[in-house]
């Protein structure tokens, strides 16, 4: 149920759930599940459990859309968590993320995953305003040298160093219009002669293609010491949030 909302950062909507499910603060995954009704305005049913203990999704007209999403905070203490969403408005979920009001309901699902990045003396994280909250609980978790370097989408250099907080004093910050076209060569020229030793993107798919090629080519890192997820596709309907 949303509690309220708030913006961390132009781009970004922060929602502010209570959670009722008495097992969700159980888990240290950082990632969730968010459902709501394909059909806009139906009212949700929600996904049951089956005789084998798999869920089952309702189908049809009461057809879930289903993404996941980083959980920017969480406070056991008060049942809260804290998830930003990318006010892009051309998906589902950022649509709802926009126009949530307090007391407002969405399926949650999780939370799984962690942030598996190792600690390392020289590091590139890169990510457009979907994968920059993954980052921000990458730094408040692990420990990075001070060669680490970052990409990120923002509108400035203060606002982005503001929302990701300590850790990000080497950032360099792309517009939402260059950041598509410029992440690949400003990863690139921002580690100059410097191997990383962990790389990690989070973002638009043809981006994360790119990336990985870089990571893997360039950088010459191998598993573990590299990630490039896509977390969305231009053009694939209910892939954009």
């Amino acid at each position: 149920v949303v509690k309220s909302t708030s913006q961390p950062m132009s781009g970004l909507v922060r929602v502010t759930l209570s959670v009722a499910e008495n097992g969700f603060f159980e888990s240290d995954g950082i990632h969730i599940r968010m459902m709501l009704p394909a059909v806009a305005g139906r009212d949700p049913v929600w996904p049951s459990i089956g005789a084998n203990g798999a869920p089952v999704w309702p189908q049809g007209d009461d057809t879930l859309h289903a993404r996941y999403m980083t959980v920017r905070a969480s406070r056991p203490e008060v049942r809260e968590i804290d998830v930003d969403v990318a006010a892009h408005g051309d998906g589902l979920i950022s649509n709802w993320a926009m126009n949530a009001e307090p007391g407002r309901e969405i399926g949650v699902m999780g939370p799984i995953g962690t942030v598996d990045i190792p600690q390392v003396e020289t590091a590139v994280l890169a990510a457009d305003l979907t994968g920059l909250p993954t980052i921000a609980r990458a730094l408040e978790e692990r420990r990075f040298g001070e060669n680490t370097r970052i990409v990120g989408e923002a509108g400035t250099l203060g606002e982005l160093q503001a929302y990701l907080g300590a850790g990000s004093s080497q950032a360099i910050h792309l517009s939402a219009e260059a950041f598509a076209g410029k992440v690949e060569e400003t990863v690139r020229d921002t580690m100059g002669d410097i191997t990383p030793d962990y790389a990690f993107f989070a973002g638009e798919f043809s981006n994360a293609q790119g990336l990985r090629k870089l990571f893997k080519g360039t950088f010459g890192l191998g598993k573990g010491q590299q990630v490039s997820a896509p977390y969305w596709r231009h053009g694939l309907a209910g892939f954009e949030g």
